[in-house]
């Protein structure tokens, strides 16, 4: 696994984000880095782009900084999330790995979030043979670091370099060579971050979509596009969600016999439950975090498949309904 390119995904997901707020982010390497490591790149990009999400959220301004650096004594690679935000109180600083809990409850009325994410990273890092740790001061901002277990480095070469992500004061260009979508998207994500990223995705596509906040808007929506001869050809349908989770809402949408196509939307799943996914009915998953290249290809595809009839790659359809209409 490329830890450099690692970084950069993770930069290049929300750089558009601390574009809009008028912040940098910057990647660098401090001393020398293994180049590669035995890890999950998966599940290390999703704990990274928790604490990197979380940084850019709680900064207006100054900057977040991202910083690699190897712990030779403990074989460990290192993430530094350096920010120049709000900062946490030090009574607060072990709690907040707690499930449901964020600094205080004006943080959560301010800037929203459930106080999971923390707890899932930190549950990833110890899978990957690391741990998390915070350091803080009010006002001044706060420094996580994500350590993972390096694995075996022999013959792996290690690199320096100042700088491994561009400033996102002007955020990458997009890649040119992306497909348009043509067709309607209705996408289904209680995550306000993630409702921000993935409806400039899809407007910067061309996509005609639309958005609900919990499974049970999501399945309304559906129905009545669907029953008013206006269906949308493709839903993109968060897995975890309050009210009603999309595990539910799609079953059903397809015991009302819709038989249009469902993209799962999911982060932290095993293989199991990915497979799970299409046992209950949706056609494809995406694990999140959804780089934009990925995420505009496998929907204009979808779109395409399904104004085609064609049958959507990965989908599990049980008898009684395998001849349902996908219109």
């Amino acid at each position: 696994m490329d830890v450099r390119q690692v970084v950069r995904d993770v930069l290049e997901l929300l750089s558009r984000r601390a574009f809009e707020q008028n912040i940098s982010l910057t990647g660098e390497i401090a001393g020398k880095v293994p180049a590669h490591i035995e890890s999950d790149p998966v599940r290390l990009k999703q704990a990274l782009t928790n604490l990197v999400g979380n940084a850019v959220k709680f900064t207006r301004h100054g900057g977040v900084r991202v910083i690699l650096q190897y712990d030779a004594t403990t074989n460990r690679l290192l993430f530094r999330v350096r920010d120049s935000g709000i900062g946490i109180p030090a009574d607060r600083l072990e709690r907040i790995f707690e499930p449901f809990t964020q600094a205080d409850d004006s943080t959560t009325r301010r800037f929203g979030g459930t106080g999971l994410g923390l707890t899932l990273t930190r549950d990833i890092a110890r899978a990957l043979g690391g741990d998390v740790t915070v350091r803080s001061e009010v006002g001044r901002g706060s420094e996580f670091t994500l350590a993972v277990s390096a694995g075996s480095l022999a013959g792996v070469q290690f690199v320096t370099a100042a700088d491994i992500g561009p400033s996102s004061a002007a955020p990458s260009a997009p890649p040119t060579n992306l497909p348009r979508i043509d067709g309607r998207v209705l996408l289904v994500e209680d995550g306000p971050d993630n409702r921000r990223l993935f409806s400039f995705i899809l407007r910067k596509a061309g996509a005609a979509f639309d958005v609900a906040e919990d499974g049970r808007e999501g399945l309304e929506k559906t129905l009545d596009a669907w029953r008013t001869g206006n269906p949308f050809d493709v839903i993109l349908m968060d897995m975890q969600m309050p009210v009603m989770d999309g595990r539910q809402a799609t079953q059903e949408l397809r015991r009302a016999g819709y038989g249009g196509t469902i993209i799962a939307l999911t982060a932290h799943a095993t293989r199991e439950e990915l497979e799970g996914f299409l046992e209950i009915g949706c056609d494809h998953y995406l694990s999140k975090p959804i780089d934009r290249a990925t995420l505009v290809r496998e929907v204009a595809a979808a779109v395409r498949r399904a104004r085609s009839g064609a049958p959507v790659a990965g989908e599990c359809f049980s008898e009684d309904r395998s001849s349902a209409s996908r219109a």
